[in-house]
């Protein structure tokens, strides 16, 4: 390299001497800067051997040659050690991108943890979650890319430092690839320019997933949540907690209510014995609701064995009764037969028969205890045949089977719930408990069945009711799981309460559709009915459906059991959707809980992980780097283009050619090896380092040598010659290099050059 311009006048030669060795270039292995400096009027000494100083130079101290490995850090300025303070200072870009990246994490993580498990954020300008996790993450992969690629710029010129080992010039393309990412570092990484490189380029090429991790981070699940934020969502379900219709003078009943009960029997008494009728249906708007458990006013029932009991007087008295009613029946079946010319109709018809009788008990059965009792709202028989009757005999009246179907007033759970919008309700507890009365000794409770109330009829047919009964009511206590206030609360006990008036007048209406008896065929077909039409349904339960066979007796039971409790259930749909007409029963609607379909943001922490790994591993790459920069006592260059552009000596720029010829060069390339060495002029670039390795040259693939030591030791010599050419000597009779002559075997360089 040429460090000194060429003289606009001619050099005056005075004497001659050459060197018998030529200048080689020197490397930064074992060389301080001072030692490579080039020193013109003075005398340098390197050895233990004193040299003459020039006459009009001060002697200068002797200069170690220790090694430093310090590119451009032992400044001649007395100020030396500025430059090594300014040094340390130089990474503080990369530190502040680094904290800048740190704290685009602590924001993902403070952000996303608020978010976890709440619906999405609503944020102006329709910002959602994931755009700020983007914005933040990216900028995050920003920071440490952009901290990554300087250190592996720095990194590239700790890689050219050793002269013993030149690297392929190549290598200087890979780094500077590798800084740009993407495919670069991909190459680093498989060409394995030293393990901190590696590092590096594995915390780059991780970086190319980073954006699609942060993603992968946050879904969005929807879930059933309770809504809050609309107050049009409704959950409600009516219960009952008072049957009355009266209104302080008489009763006030809502229109074709008699209709409805009738409805409510039949609808119940006719659902498939295996069946069970549903409860009230609740309303949700969203489809899908809780409630809490609550209480209702409620109609119970159930079914027993009167025959197995064996109280032969009522047996007597039923058999007495049934034997009447079917004479009834018969009676009905002749005068058909006489009105539509059928005269011999029995006869020919039914060979056999099975007759099934519904009519009311004469008192309340002994298997109740007397607060269930007092809540009877009606209590009727059973009775059926065992075995078919032959209507050519005398009537068999001990072929018959009796059961007890009784209603009575309750109070029930309930458990309720919508989802999908299919309603559940369970019965979770029921409880018949009349509350004790504390008025007079002569005080009485009134029935509730019209059957066994000797006023009601009396008063019912004269129109003195109000009079009898007036406001009266059986009141129950609500069923346990009903919380109820503790000892000192204000609030009252819930209380459930039956007006006597409004229930007898609806046991009587209840008696007449229960009372029935109805005539079945060998095929369980229906011959003639003579009443309300309900006998049907417990026929078909007892004797089986129709052209099936009879089942057992314990299926029987089982039977009418089902038969009896969906009347029962459907009667207190009818009041619990009434309830809001009554004149009792305080609060008769229950709120429940709605919920809706909605996003909640679920975080998955092992993505942010990924982040948070690559960052802290940046932190590590980078402090390593700065190390390894001090360490190596190295100037901080970094990335620098412009650092870059004067990296090459001249020789080996020569050597490869222009970029006209760049895929030439790109050949030549491959069989280059460098070094960071020093210059003419003490200036520091990537040239052949000169030393044993050099001398003894490497080998390529074929194992030949790729550079000859004479090529070079010529190329030096011309170098030489072109830097004496160049030179003005006006002051000075002799020049000496200040450092060692590898070539003349570690002495000092003798008198290069000579005045004339």
């Amino acid at each position: 390299m040429d460090s000194f311009p060429r003289s606009p006048r001619k050099l005056q030669k005075r004497s001659t001497s050459t060197s018998p060795y030529p200048l080689p270039r020197h490397s930064l292995e074992n060389v301080s800067l001072a030692e490579s400096s080039l020193s013109f009027g003075d005398t340098v000494t390197l050895s233990d051997q004193t040299e003459p100083q020039s006459h009009l130079s001060p002697s200068k101290p002797r200069t170690s040659s220790q090694s430093t490995r310090k590119l451009l850090s032992q400044p001649t300025s007395p100020k030396a050690d500025i430059p090594s303070r300014r040094g340390s200072l130089l990474w503080v870009p990369e530190l502040l991108v680094l904290a800048l990246g740190l704290v685009c994490l602590v924001a993902i993580t403070v952000t996303l943890h608020r978010a976890n498990g709440n619906p999405p954020p609503q944020w102006p300008l329709n910002t959602n979650l994931n755009t700020i996790i983007a914005f933040l993450a990216s900028l995050a992969k920003a920071t440490f890319v952009m901290a990554i690629a300087e250190a592996l710029g720095q990194l590239k010129w700790i890689w050219f430092l050793s002269p013993r080992q030149p690297r392929p010039l190549g290598d200087f393309q890979v780094f500077d690839e590798a800084t740009k990412g993407g495919w670069g570092s991909w190459k680093l990484l498989f060409r394995g320019k030293g393990w901190l490189a590696t590092f590096g380029a594995v915390i780059l090429v991780s970086g190319l997933l980073t954006s699609t991790f942060t993603q992968m981070a946050v879904t969005y699940p929807v879930i059933l949540a309770e809504e809050t934020a609309n107050g049009s969502e409704v959950a409600t379900v009516q219960r009952a907690a008072g049957f009355s219709v009266y209104d302080g003078e008489r009763l006030l009943p809502s229109p074709f209510e008699a209709v409805r009960e009738q409805q409510a029997v039949y609808q119940g008494g006719f659902y498939p014995p295996d069946e069970e009728a549903p409860h009230v249906a609740p309303v949700c708007s969203s489809g899908d609701c809780t409630w809490p458990v609550y209480g209702s006013l409620a109609v119970c029932s159930d079914v027993v064995n009167l025959t197995a009991q064996g109280d032969k007087e009522l047996l007597a008295d039923l058999r007495n009764v049934t034997a009447k009613r079917l004479e009834i029946l018969y009676a009905s079946i002749k005068a058909n037969g006489d009105i539509y010319g059928w005269a011999n109709f029995q006869a020919q018809a039914l060979p056999g028969f099975y007759p099934v009788i519904l009519g009311p008990m004469f008192a309340p059965n002994v298997a109740f205890n007397e607060s269930v009792k007092n809540l009877i709202l009606n209590d009727n028989f059973v009775a059926y045949p065992v075995r078919m009757l032959d209507s050519s005999g005398p009537l068999d009246v001990d072929a018959f089977h009796f059961l007890g179907v009784t209603f009575w007033w309750c109070a029930k759970s309930y458990s309720t719930r919508v989802k999908a919008g299919e309603h559940t309700t369970a019965e979770v507890s029921t409880r018949s408990e009349v509350v004790p009365t504390h008025g007079p000794a002569n005080s009485t409770t009134h029935t509730l069945n019209m059957a066994w109330s000797h006023e009601f009829y009396p008063c019912y047919t004269k129109g003195t009711c109000n009079e009898t009964f007036g406001p009266a009511a059986v009141k129950l206590l609500p069923p346990l799981e009903v919380a109820s206030p503790g000892e000192g609360d204000e609030e009252e006990e819930e209380r459930y309460e039956v007006n006597v008036w409004t229930g007898l007048t609806v046991s009587g209406l209840l008696a007449a559709t229960m009372w029935d008896s109805v005539l079945m065929d060998p095929s369980h077909g229906v011959v003639t009915s003579n009443g309300g039409g309900v006998a049907k349904a417990f026929a078909l339960s007892v004797l089986g459906d129709f052209m099936a066979p009879t089942p057992d007796a314990d299926s029987q039971l089982g039977s009418a059991r089902n038969v009896a409790g969906n009347i029962a259930r459907t009667i207190t749909n009818l009041v619990r959707r009434e309830a809001g007409k009554f004149t009792t029963g305080g609060n008769r609607v229950v709120q429940g809980t709605v919920f809706t379909p909605q996003a909640r943001v679920r975080v998955h922490w092992g993505w942010i992980c990924v982040l948070s790994v690559q960052m802290g591993c940046t932190a590590v790459f980078l402090g390593l780097t700065i190390w390894a920069t001090g360490r190596k006592g190295v100037e901080v260059v970094k990335g620098s283009s412009l650092a870059t552009l004067v990296a090459l000596e001249p020789g080996v720029r020569e050597e490869l050619g222009g970029v006209e010829g760049f895929k030439r060069m790109t050949e030549k390339v491959k069989g280059v090896r460098v070094s960071l060495v020093r210059g003419e002029g003490g200036v520091v670039g990537l040239g052949r380092a000169s030393g044993r390795d050099e001398e003894e040259g490497w080998r390529g693939k074929g194992g030949e040598k790729t550079v000859r030591v004479e090529e070079r030791e010529q190329e030096e010599a011309k170098e030489v010659d072109t830097r004496r050419r160049g030179m003005v000597f006006e002051e000075y009779d002799t020049a000496y290099l200040s450092r060692l002559d590898s070539a003349t075997g570690g002495g000092p360089l003798r008198r290069l050059m000579t005045d004339d």
